[in-house]
């Protein structure tokens, strides 16, 4: 590691989350075990870390983890996310690699080469998976060869968790007489109510007369392609990329030539409970639509 003599050990720590491990880091000699008697050092440290979001954030956290660890300097090193993700796997490799890094996911080819450290031990000392949830350190997990996710030795923490939801009011679906579903994707701006529906809804949230009249505009449907890289949202593309061509083979068997429509459509979600843990049941019903030529 980086440190203000010398570089100890040449390969980079590669953390989503490079501020909750500097100390650590920090102390880190030529094999570095989170109880060397160094790990607690006074020496006066540099570390460099390389980033591609939220500048004016991480000059803060890194101002404030200097305040509390005065031997310890951050460095950011900011560079633009167009030129970020091909920049870092060159520099990650090179005799000048930053101590710590942002990565969306652990580079398989870093971790094949050796070049970023295993931080096992460190989650261990300091209990990280106690801290952190399962599901989010298992992302940053690999398999020695780099082949293999959820498996094999930790390469990250988390910069942040989060989490997608609706909370909904049934209320109001009951109150518009309409499925809590599409109340739902109304609301979110994906269908138009009608007025008698818009002013219900703001009469039970207290809003005003402008927000009844956007909720009846006609919407422009769809969602902004980043959406669909959501966690939650991308399960249903995932699912679609697996279940989509038997699904149409089966639809077409039982149906014949046509297609199963977005329009005449109804949607649910459901909770089933589960021994081995509660089940999400979603149910598209669609009108089926054959082809007319």
């Amino acid at each position: 590691m980086l440190s203000t003599s010398r570089r100890s050990v040449r390969r980079s720590a590669g953390l989503a989350a490079f501020l909750a491990t500097a100390v650590a880091v920090a102390g880190c000699s030529a094999t570095p075990t989170p109880s060397d008697d160094d790990a607690a050092s006074d020496e006066n440290v540099t570390l460099r870390i390389a980033f591609s979001s939220l500048p004016d954030m991480v000059d803060a956290l890194a101002d404030a983890f200097h305040e509390e660890h005065p031997n310890i300097t951050i460095e950011p090193e900011y560079t633009a996310f167009a030129d970020y993700v091909t920049s870092i796997r060159l520099s990650m490799s090179s005799d000048t690699a930053p101590d710590l890094a942002q990565f969306a996911v652990p580079s398989k080819d870093l971790v094949e080469a050796g070049e970023l450290l295993a931080l096992d031990d460190y989650a261990d000392e300091n209990g990280w998976y106690e801290t952190f949830p399962e599901s989010a350190l298992g992302q940053l997990e690999l398999s020695e060869n780099g082949k293999t996710f959820g498996t094999g030795s930790l390469y990250g923490v988390p910069v942040a968790l989060s989490m997608t939801g609706v909370y909904y009011n049934k209320a109001i679906a009951e109150e518009i007489g309409a499925p809590v579903v599409w109340t739902t994707a109304a609301l979110l701006g994906q269908h138009p109510m009608t007025q008698e529906q818009a002013d219900r809804v703001c009469r039970l949230l207290d809003l005003d007369s402008s927000v009844a009249e956007s909720l009846q505009r006609q919407p422009m449907r769809g969602s902004d392609p980043e959406v669909l890289s959501d966690p939650t949202i991308y399960r249903f593309v995932e699912a679609l990329k697996v279940y989509g061509p038997a699904l149409k083979e089966l639809i077409h068997e039982k149906f014949g030539d046509g297609i199963m429509s977005a329009i005449n459509f109804r949607v649910d979600v459901s909770r089933r409970e589960d021994p081995d843990g509660d089940r999400v049941v979603v149910t598209f019903d669609g009108k089926f639509l054959d082809y007319r030529w």
